[in-house]
Order: structure tokens, then C-alpha cells, then sequence
């Protein structure tokens, strides 16, 4: 019985010493190899393990085809190179010919992210299913592979706290607050892709979507405007009253509207220009002309009849006065046709006084003959 207790006595001492933590040594120099699993402190108190070194104090991982190729660590000194400064924790990755510190925690709190990052679409962020991603603070600077891609739906910034997102449009982005694109240093642009319709889309408290700015995707006789062709649209008239055609050409108000330049108020004029307009040749279209007062049919008032309007009225028959004139002002077409009618009839006024003329020149030398 007794060499019964004392077996069992030896095997629990002998599990207690195999199984009890390794505290290591303060003193021992030179590496230290431990083959298994090794534990550090235990739930009875706070403990941490320290790495002292010199010069870049590191946590290094081996496994059978890797030997110390994945690094963990605090910088002992600034290195360009990588971005940072002693003090800052980092992973550092050596693939045998290049090393790199794709993940940078700066010791003021900072992250720097110095590769590609991604967030696989099928997996799930945060609370639950359907959670957002929430990123704060991403700074990073561009290079010729470095990109961040982003499935679905993507807010940027927020209103007042993270609990208060508002929901992007599907497979769209949101961005609350000013956004910039580019720098003066290079060309940039901004580029809509769309299979009709390629739009940029304006919204205001009180009107969505109702003024637009886009490119035809193809011919519509409804608009007047061919495939490519550059237009304004809105949404409250239905109509495009500004459009770049591809060969440059400009069209204002195919529907309806006016055009004002230099002035708010257009009044029943397609087109109000308040100032002058220099042009080397205008071209207006008449529905008709003077030469009416040619034919046979046609009465041409008495000089008489004319002094008497004149004489009453002031101005030239079919003439408007100045206060006309001053309140409405011309029409161009028009007042060229009156003014070519008073030409046409003046002509005939010279000519049936030229024909009296000859006939009392004849009756004279006749007088005189006798």
C-alpha cells in the first residue's frame, strides 16, 4: 500500500513540474530554446513579457519555410525608408530580396498602412451581418500598385457619431462633407461610366435630381440631341436648353425657354441681350416683302394725303412714332420692310413726277416754237 501512495506521489509531481509555467531568467545570457508550448504568467495577476535589445527589439515567427521573415517590433530610430520613427510599433515582412512595414502603429496614436489593403466582400465586419466597415483617419500616399478597393456600398464621414450614417444608395458611395480630387501637380479628372445616360446628378432641400448634366448614349429626336452630345437637363420642363454637340456646335432652348445676356429679364423675347452685339453680317428671315407696292393693284396715296398724315400725326404713314419705338422698340425684319416700302414709293412719287415733268417740258418748247 505504501509503495501504491508513493508511485501515485511521483506521478503528480512529475505532471505538476512538466505542466508549471517557465519564468525563464533575469540573469542567463545567449539563447534560450524551449521545444513545446511555453506560458507566460497567469490569471492571479497582471504580467507582460518585455523584449530589450539594443537595436530593434523584435518578435520573430519561423515556420518550416519561413525563418524570420514576418517581424514584430518597436523602432529603435528614425528610418525613411519605412516611414517611420523610434518609438513606433510595426510588422515587418521580408520576402528574401525586399523588406517592407506594410502596418505602422505611430506612437502618437497614428496607423500607417504602407501596402494594399482588403476587405473581402463575402465577410462580415462588426456587430453582425450587414454591418459597415467603419474606417477613421485613412491616410496613405499613392504609388504606381497601391490602391484601396471597396465592395458595395461606402460612407464616407458622418454627421454627428457613428451610429448616424446615412445609407448610400445601392452599390454607391456617400460622402458627407467637402471632397477634393487631384492636385496642381498633375492632370486629374473625373470620369462617369454608365451604359445609358452617363449623368452628374444635383440635389437641394427642395428640388433632387431635377437639374442634371450628362452625355447622350444615343439619338433622341425628342431632345435634339445625337449620340455623344454634351447636355443640361431639367427635370421641371423636361427639356435640354443647353447642349455641345460633338462637332462643337452650341443649341439653346430646342423646346422652349429664353436666353438672357446681361440681363435677369427676358420679357416675351427668345433672346435679351442688355448692351451691344457686334456681328460681321446678320441675316433675318422675312416671311414676306415690299415689292407688293409694285403692282397694278396697289394705292399709293397723294402727296397730299401724305403732308395731311404728317401734319396730324407726326411720322410717316405705317411708321410707328418714337413713343413706340421707345416703349417696344423695332423688330428688324419688319421695320426694313416699311422702311423698303417707303423707298418703293418714293421711286414712284419721282417717277409720275418725272412724266409731268417731260410733259410740261414739251408743251413749253412748243410755246416757244409758236
Amino acid at each position: 500500500m505504501k509503495k501504491v501512495l508513493f508511485t501515485i506521489s511521483i506521478f503528480f509531481c512529475t505532471y505538476s513540474v512538466s505542466a508549471q509555467q517557465w519564468a525563464g531568467s533575469t540573469t542567463t545570457t545567449g539563447t534560450i530554446n524551449r521545444d513545446g508550448n511555453v506560458f507566460i504568467g497567469n490569471l492571479s495577476g497582471r504580467q507582460h513579457m518585455k523584449i530589450t535589445s539594443s537595436e530593434w527589439p523584435e518578435l520573430r515567427f519561423q515556420s518550416p519555410t519561413s525563418d524570420g521573415n514576418i517581424r514584430i517590433g518597436v523602432s529603435h530610430g528614425i528610418f525613411s525608408q519605412y516611414n517611420i520613427q523610434e518609438g513606433d510599433f510595426y510588422v515587418y515582412t521580408y520576402t528574401g530580396t525586399q523588406g517592407k512595414m506594410p502596418f505602422i502603429v505611430k506612437k502618437g496614436g497614428d496607423i500607417s498602412l504602407n501596402s494594399n489593403v482588403y476587405f473581402p466582400h463575402d465577410k462580415t465586419f462588426g456587430g453582425g451581418t450587414g454591418t459597415a466597415v467603419k474606417m477613421w483617419g485613412i491616410r496613405g500616399q499613392a504609388g504606381s500598385n497601391q490602391r484601396l478597393e471597396l465592395y458595395d456600398r461606402v460612407s464616407i464621414g458622418y454627421p454627428s457619431g457613428w451610429n448616424n450614417f446615412p445609407e448610400p444608395p445601392e452599390h454607391g458611395l456617400y460622402v458627407h462633407g467637402n471632397s477634393e480630387m487631384g492636385n496642381l501637380s498633375q492632370r486629374h479628372y473625373f470620369k462617369v461610366t454608365s451604359k445609358e445616360w452617363p449623368e452628374v446628378r444635383f440635389e437641394t432641400p427642395t428640388s433632387n435630381e431635377q437639374i442634371r448634366l450628362g452625355v447622350a448614349h444615343s439619338n433622341s429626336s425628342n431632345f435634339g440631341v445625337e449620340e455623344g452630345d454634351f447636355y443640361v437637363y431639367t427635370q421641371t420642363a423636361n427639356e435640354m436648353p443647353f447642349v455641345v454637340r460633338r462637332n462643337g456646335d452650341l443649341r439653346f432652348n430646342l423646346k422652349g425657354g429664353s436666353v438672357g445676356i446681361g440681363t435677369a429679364t427676358t420679357g416675351t423675347h427668345r433672346l435679351a441681350v442688355e448692351g451691344s452685339i457686334g456681328a460681321r453680317e446678320i441675316v433675318v428671315e422675312a416671311s414676306g416683302w415690299s415689292d407688293f407696292v409694285f403692282e397694278n393693284d396697289y394705292k399709293l396715296q397723294t402727296l397730299e394725303e401724305v403732308e395731311e398724315h404728317i401734319s396730324k400725326n407726326g411720322h410717316l404713314p405705317e411708321i410707328p412714332s418714337e413713343e413706340e419705338v421707345i416703349e417696344n422698340g423695332i423688330n428688324l425684319g419688319e421695320m426694313n420692310a416699311k422702311l423698303l416700302q417707303k423707298i418703293e414709293e418714293l421711286t414712284l412719287y419721282l417717277i409720275k413726277q418725272n412724266k409731268e415733268i417731260q410733259k410740261l417740258k414739251k408743251e413749253v418748247n412748243a410755246l416757244q416754237d409758236e
